[in-house]
């Protein structure tokens, strides 16, 4: 089969995410990843190296003790019935105060990326010209302001 790029591209993709056991892989996917590591060459060296990749990862990676699993299963099934609150750590009073400080930090960061920008684009063209040691401020203001400003009142 010669490799096409867009087929080559998704047997990456999926290659990548699923790792080098078919049985991980999508399972309407499977066939055609198998067939194409049959055939193209490029492919199956690539699953190779994939394999070799997760098969050294394997080998490092030690198993949980049965006392962390029984812990971490403990542990979801009291997150799971806790309501949202409890999870992030918040009770109902506080709440209410947590979402005020974010949106008020919000805002904040907003005015900051707005204040960064408008000093980025007057800025910029000074910058700019003192790099390159050419070319005049104002000019690169004027070609700035015709090009991205409208010419029309709004």
């Amino acid at each position: 089969m010669p490799p096409n790029q867009p087929a080559q591209k998704t047997f990456e993709a999926l290659l990548s995410a699923y790792g080098s056991r078919p049985d991980n892989w999508p399972a309407e996917a499977r066939a055609t990843l198998e067939d194409r590591i049959e055939q193209d060459p490029q492919a199956a060296a690539l699953f190779a190296r994939e394999k070799s990749l997760d098969d050294w990862l394997d080998a490092r990676l030690p198993d949980p003790s049965p006392e962390l699993m029984d812990k971490m299963l403990a542990n979801l099934k009291t997150q799971m019935r806790a309501p949202s609150a409890q999870i992030v750590g918040l009770d109902t009073r506080r709440q209410t105060n947590w979402q005020a400080s974010t949106f008020g930090a919000g805002l904040t960061a907003l005015t900051t990326l707005a204040a960064c920008f408008m000093a980025g684009f007057i800025i910029g063209p000074l910058i700019f010209e003192t790099l390159t040691g050419a070319g005049d401020p104002l000019a690169s203001l004027e070609i700035i302001s015709t090009t991205f400003l409208p010419t029309e009142p709004l």
